[in-house]
């Protein structure tokens, strides 16, 4: 894209800005958005419900397989966690590894309050707070999203589900493979786009020193997070019915799209009900009964945020313990003598 065509693409995107920055400000006006998104998501959810018939009478719950998913999903979220600390790291910000954990599960939690923004607004707190400048905090916090955003894209490029297409034209389901290699071809050139992105931002002016090595482990830790989670996903699926594992790149599919899906309603808190409300209809789509998909999305939910908080609560113990262990192995100085 030419440098002209780059300068009306910022120019619109700040008209726009301008344009809908008054309406977020007030208040009556998003939180009635809110409500009536959230609204409509439960009333979808509730009519697949409704509509089950004895769809769900049979179902014999394996906590075995929960308990996996819990403790699965809870690992994703430490891998999203070191993703974040690789990427203060590759822009050559000098943060350590249980402070940047600290910092990413702590704002995680922040995105269950009401309002919006509040993740972001905790992560560059708590950013801040471990002596990275402002600038260099939000272009990390950028460079994640952007990272998280195209690697979650990738995978479900990759991942589409030919069973989902087959609704669609001809000529769309003809250019199912070259949106795969598309996938493919953008997670691989990753790293390098976004070096080439920093150097052209000027990374000097903010402090960064890129470190393309760090980049690239941040990206592959955010995969191994998608796929981790899109696995526990399909083992919620497996503790309530018995299901074939050609089904995992659909539940990975569902999981990644559902998730950068709800990301776009910035509006929603934690895409309460939003999310839901995708993953049932991917995964009803193909063919899974609607109500079972309810199921398997509400006890996503609750995995997840049950996950997070863990996460969380873990990471403060551990931080607490190590502070304690440190200030009892401080060396204590000589009495003196009278």
């Amino acid at each position: 894209m030419s440098g002209s065509a780059w300068a009306r693409l910022i120019e619109r995107a700040k008209w726009a800005e301008g344009w809908l920055r008054p309406l977020a400000e007030k208040r009556w006006l998003r939180l009635s958005v809110q409500a009536s998104v959230i609204l409509l998501s439960l009333a979808y959810l509730g009519l697949n419900l409704r509509n089950a018939g004895g769809q769900l009478d049979e179902l014999h719950i394996r906590y075995g397989r929960l308990g996996s998913a819990w403790l699965l999903t809870t690992l994703a979220v430490y891998l999203g966690a070191l993703g974040w600390w690789f990427t203060l790291r590759g822009l050559g910000q000098p943060a350590g590894l249980l402070p940047s954990l600290r910092a990413h599960l702590l704002s995680n939690l922040a995105k269950y309050a009401p309002g919006y923004a509040w993740q972001l607004v905790g992560k560059a707190y708590l950013a801040r707070g471990m002596g990275l400048t402002g600038r260099a905090v939000g272009l990390a916090m950028a460079l994640e999203l952007a990272q998280l955003v195209l690697a979650g894209l990738a995978l479900s490029a990759g991942l589409l589900p030919g069973e989902l297409v087959q609704s669609w034209p001809a000529g769309a389901r003809l250019g199912l493979g070259p949106l795969r290699a598309f996938g493919l071809a953008l997670f691989a050139g990753l790293p390098i786009a976004i070096g080439v992105l920093l150097a052209r931002r000027g990374q000097g002016r903010a402090g960064v020193q890129l470190r393309p090595a760090m980049l690239i482990a941040a990206t592959l830790a955010m995969l191994a997070g998608w796929l981790l989670f899109g696995y526990a996903f399909w083992l919620i699926g497996v503790a309530l019915q018995p299901l074939p594992v050609a089904d995992l790149p659909l539940f990975i599919f569902t999981l990644t799209a559902s998730f950068l899906l709800g990301l776009a309603i910035l509006i929603v808190p934690g895409s309460i009900g939003v999310r839901e409300s995708i993953m049932v209809f991917l995964l009803s789509s193909v063919h899974l009964p609607a109500a079972l998909a309810v199921v398997i999305a509400a006890l996503s939910r609750v995995i997840v945020t049950l996950s997070e908080l863990a996460g969380a609560l873990v990471l403060e113990a551990i931080l607490r313990v190590s502070r304690y262990s440190k200030s009892i192995s401080e060396p204590i100085g000589e009495e003196q003598n009278p």
